[in-house]
């Protein structure tokens, strides 16, 4: 299982950065930590950028945040992270009113297919969601939902909405035998309805959790955070 980063000064998050800011390398490197990087980032945004580049970084947002919280689950409670992402999102959201452009829809829809398949290739940690849940004996769980009977509900109407599978993804184990999982990978069906429903449900569960809307942009998988 991957090593969980703990300190607040860890390059970590400078290196993942990097990757989906490019544009702001210096930002990156200069921040004393990563909710400073996050003011400037906001700071340094064009007041007039197009709708398509802002897409673009509103997803790239998503992604940072997302590969965060994979390595270090304390992430959002480092000094100005919480408030920095929300922010940011506000400002990217209403830039990218207009509808983007098919490049940058189908870029950011390989984006999300390459970065939840990162957690499927990780098959020690990875299982399907229902059959984890229910050979677990009453001791694994979804998220932050209470018991294993309401996370199989949960599961469950992700299959009923329309998914073609759904895997739980970097399962955490303790003593005991308990595991647990705050993320899932769901497989998007091809129908147009059933791919409706799911990113409708998807999108309630993320928004709850201050995640955004998961729009629909072609790609194969949802990545869907709940903790």
């Amino acid at each position: 299982m991957p090593v969980k980063a703990r300190d607040p000064e860890t390059s970590r998050w400078r290196i993942i950065a990097r990757g989906y800011f490019s544009d702001f390398v210096s930002l990156v490197d200069t921040a004393n930590r990563p909710g400073d990087f996050l003011a400037g980032l906001l700071a340094a945004l064009p007041a007039d950028m197009a709708a398509d580049k802002a897409t673009l970084y509103l997803n790239h947002l998503d992604s940072f945040v997302g590969s965060i919280l994979s390595q270090d689950i304390d992430f959002f409670t480092r000094r100005g992270v919480r408030k920095g992402i929300c922010e940011l999102r506000d400002r990217l959201t209403k830039q990218a009113s207009h509808p983007p452009s098919p490049q940058a829809i189908a870029q950011a829809a390989a984006m999300v297919d390459s970065f939840a398949q990162r957690f499927l290739d990780d098959t020690e940690n990875t299982r399907e969601a229902l059959t984890w849940l229910k050979a677990s004996e009453k001791r694994n769980t979804v998220g932050e939902l209470a018991n294993t009977a309401a996370s199989i509900r949960l599961v469950n109407s992700l299959y009923k909405a329309g998914a073609t599978k759904v895997w739980a993804v970097e399962i955490d184990r303790y003593p005991g035998g308990t595991e647990n999982t705050g993320k899932l990978v769901i497989e998007l069906s091809s129908l147009p309805k059933a791919r409706a429903e799911v990113l409708r449900l998807a999108s309630r569960k993320s928004e709850a959790k201050g995640f955004g809307n998961i729009n629909d942009g072609g790609q194969r998988y949802v990545f869907l955070m709940l903790d």
